[in-house]
């Protein structure tokens, strides 16, 4: 049966630079952040959210294995949700959107997440075919592979751009992030990150944190400065001031049925117009948006008059300046917060950051209509248009208009089911919805979230218990510990994903390298890998002793701590997990906040 999709959420994380601020952090905790902010923006139980797709460009080596799965499982969300990562190069993101659209637009599903992630500071491009003979293109094609670079320069010398008129885009894109963050405009679509740090600010992941708000590309720079750096090839015009940035972050955009939005009380945002695919040269594949505007303008019955907005990946400054002589635009509704050259281009993200962009510059101005573009190595273009309360996308070397209503300032209304946050179960939605609480039986029933926060959180520690033991089944009691320690500035937000890690970990050992973003045992050996207490069951005991006395500082003055304290003697990891849900209770109490701890519950306990 068809159905009307819409977009009822879009974040991004801030974009962070080569080796910079995110480049301790692991793409699965990158990209996991993104679903967790949307699910706390919209309320909504992570159960409801049924297909999962995600764009990713190099999938090798902590971006292999499907990673938009891998994300999901290692927040600790349900494992019932479904999850694919799709490669089409620039616009993955942006096709997992449009697949995730469809889907619902196909009554499949109602409710699914597009996302993308790409850590380049971890994962280069090209580390694919570090290893072993496969190469992605067959011999025959060896003498004449299709090159960015080249492309670039033959599209300028095509549409006669000169070395000025490229750095004079690359300073506007400078110039326009500065001011659209001076002003604020990404603060809807952009959260906080938290990332290890050391005390001199540099991320290694030696137990301290901070959190990181910001693009870290931007750079205040001029044309004299533009005009001093040196080109890609000797007679060429584009330089590492007029490209895009390697970066790391991720995105991701919530679809939903307009039935079951309304059902969950969620606003549509933004709805989709028309979409349209369309594959280029691939040796001229970055003037692959212009065909894809015209195919999805055609298909919408729009023209560029239409258009109030308009975002252009800024893969290269040619990119932008050749769709714009063809189609004669002066650039003042093109990329008005700045593109890649100053945000930053994580390949496998930018799609979805591109549609996030969108709609929340077009509520803020109150806008109706934009049209989202992008090129995409190998020769890719899509389009899509968004109109009314839905968003529309383009991907790849894709060009497509999207157009989006301002519905509301105060943005979503979220709720769960037809009731409030905090009401259990929620309203079972109309449709072929079949929650996980209402078919596994009295065995995987989770309990109503009665009596006060230290019973809420306890029952759910109880319901946990069998699924806990279960998949620990095999794996030596010793190697169960809780391995992170909560520093003391984290939030109440930070403590309950903390608690979260104590299930993520044990089901995610492949995560638990160095550099991963969790925290280590102790201050005095922040190294120690947990391998070395493997064979030790006392000094893991009293490991779990230290990180009690420390879970103690943290809430120092709350009245029960002493009796919380006792369950560490058991060595028990359920024990230990027990603590940190009565020293999470205690903390709330403490400071007031027995509301947001009802709201944050389930994700305290990773479900």
């Amino acid at each position: 049966m068809a159905a009307e999709p819409v977009i009822v959420e879009a974040v991004r994380t801030p974009i962070g630079k080569r080796g910079g601020a995110l480049a301790n952090l692991h793409p699965a905790y990158l990209l996991g952040e993104t679903y967790r902010e949307l699910l706390d923006r919209t309320g909504i139980q992570p159960d409801c959210v049924e297909q999962i797709v995600g764009g990713t460009v190099t999938h090798a080596g902590e971006q292999s294995m499907n990673p938009a799965r891998t994300a999901w499982l290692t927040m600790g969300l349900p494992y019932e949700t479904a999850a694919t990562t799709v490669d089409c190069q620039c616009g993955s993101s942006q096709q997992a959107n449009h697949m995730v659209a469809n889907m619902v637009a196909g009554g499949v599903i109602d409710i699914g997440i597009g996302c993308g992630v790409e850590a380049m500071s971890r994962v280069p491009l090209g580390s694919g075919s570090k290893h072993g003979p496969g190469k992605p293109w067959p011999d025959e094609w060896n003498v004449d592979l299709p090159n960015q670079f080249e492309a670039a320069e033959r599209i300028a010398r095509n549409r006669g751009l000169t070395r000025e008129d490229v750095d004079a885009l690359g300073l506007r894109s400078q110039e326009r992030a500065a001011a659209a963050w001076a002003e604020e405009r990404f603060k809807r679509e952009t959260f906080a990150v938290q990332v290890p740090t050391t005390e001199d600010e540099q991320a290694a992941g030696q137990g301290m944190w901070r959190l990181v708000d910001r693009d870290e590309g931007l750079r205040d720079t001029s044309m004299e400065a533009l005009g001093g750096l040196k080109p890609v090839m000797p007679t060429a015009v584009h330089t590492a001031g007029n490209c895009a940035q390697i970066s790391d972050g991720a995105s991701a955009v919530m679809w939903a049925s307009k039935r079951m939005a309304r059902a969950l009380k969620l606003k549509p945002r933004a709805r989709i117009v028309a979409q349209a695919l369309v594959g280029a040269d691939p040796h001229y594949h970055l003037d692959g948006p212009i065909d894809a505007t015209r195919a999805v303008l055609g298909r919408a019955g729009m023209s560029l008059k239409d258009i109030d907005l308009v975002e252009i990946n800024e893969a290269f400054a040619s990119v932008v300046l050749s769709w714009a002589r063809v189609f004669d635009q002066d650039l003042e509704k093109v990329n008005v917060n700045g593109g890649a050259i100053a945000l930053g281009h994580p390949v496998g993200a930018t799609g979805a950051r591109l549609i996030t962009t969108a709609l929340h510059e077009l509520e803020r101005t109150g806008k109706e209509f934009a049209l989202v573009t992008m090129c995409a190595g190998g020769g890719w273009r899509r389009g899509r248009s968004f109109s009314g309360c839905e968003e529309r996308r383009t991907r790849g070397v894709v060009s497509g208009p999207c157009h989006t209503r301002l519905m509301t300032e105060s943005g979503v209304e979220a709720g769960v089911g037809s009731g409030a946050r905090g009401v259990w179960p929620p309203p079972v939605p109309p449709g072929n919805y079949a929650p996980l609480w209402a078919d596994e039986g009295g065995a995987r029933q989770r309990p109503p979230l009665v009596g006060d926060e230290r019973e809420i959180l306890t029952s759910y520690l109880e319901w946990h218990r069998a699924t806990f033991e279960l998949k620990c089944s095999g794996v030596p009691a010793e190697r169960l510990s809780e391995r992170t320690v909560p520093p003391s500035s984290m939030s109440l937000h930070g403590l309950m994903r903390h608690l979260a890690g104590v299930e993520r970990w044990w089901f995610h050992l492949q995560f638990a390298g160095e550099r991963t973003p969790m925290l280590h045992y102790s201050d005095e050996d922040p190294d120690q890998d947990f391998d070395d207490l493997a064979g030790d069951p006392e000094e893991a005991l009293a490991v779990w002793r230290e990180q009690c006395e420390h879970s103690r500082r943290i809430v120092a003055g709350a009245p029960s701590l002493d009796a919380t304290g006792i369950h560490a003697a058991s060595g028990d990891p359920v024990s230990l997990r027990r603590i940190m849900v009565d020293l999470i209770a205690e903390y709330a109490r403490h400071n007031g906040h027995a509301d947001l701890l009802r709201e944050r519950m389930d994700g305290a306990t990773g479900r």
